[in-house]
């Protein structure tokens, strides 16, 4: 279907090993065969793939193939996280407001209260423009009002987790910031073990051993 056009894969590192040796083949020969079938046939497509993590400590710990890595990065872009280029917070959040009031055929231009639009850019948005997507279509859904206020937002969004962790009665230990941090990561990447290690910065396996350690289900 793609002949002679673009194939794009959307986080490719979540390809299992096996469909990685598969899809390393199609890159590297420009040949498959359809399933079920047993003529060769020609890819004559572009591929574009798109990873939410860095492939390379994917590779490091063994999760996606080395090989395959270095056939795709042939013109490699990297897109800084949100949280680095915060700037471009209220412009993004804003045009997912005014999408959000065209999809429902809205008359009323909303925007945000200068409260909502300071919790916006203060939150570190670990799921990037997906989740702040995620956050403004939710905002607009429990907000009637034109000024869409801070109560409209997601808790963590209005309250960071250092400011959670300082208005504890006792000070927090390492172990209760790390456990608390890798349960807040797991809930803003709906449970991902991937997407979790990359943001933490660690292998999955050792994502898993704390999980197991602190009890995280």
């Amino acid at each position: 279907m793609a002949a002679g056009g673009t194939v794009f894969f959307d986080q490719i590192e979540d390809l299992s090993l096996g469909l990685q040796a598969k899809l390393l083949r199609v890159v590297e020969e420009r040949t498959f065969e359809r399933v079920g079938g047993t003529r060769t046939q020609e890819a004559d497509v572009r591929f574009v793939c798109a990873a939410g993590l860095d492939l390379r400590r994917a590779v490091a710990s063994g999760s996606f193939r080395a090989d395959l890595f270095h056939r795709l990065s042939v013109v490699p872009l990297t897109l800084p996280p949100l949280r680095t280029r915060r700037e471009d917070i209220l412009p993004l959040a804003e045009l997912f407001l005014a999408r959000e009031r065209q999809r429902k055929h809205g008359t009323v231009e909303r925007s945000f209260a200068p409260a909502t639009a300071d919790a916006l850019r203060g939150y570190s948005w670990p799921g990037n423009v997906r989740e702040l997507r995620g956050v403004v279509e939710r905002a607009a859904l429990v907000s009637a009002e034109a000024e869409i206020p801070p109560s409209a937002l997601p808790a963590h969004v209005r309250e960071q987790p250092s400011t959670m962790w300082v208005a504890r009665e006792r000070r927090p230990s390492l172990r209760d910031v790390e456990q608390e941090y890798i349960r807040y990561v797991l809930e803003q990447v709906s449970g991902s073990q991937t997407r979790a290690a990359a943001i933490l910065g660690i292998s999955r396996k050792a994502l898993w051993e704390k999980r197991r350690r602190y009890g995280i289900p």
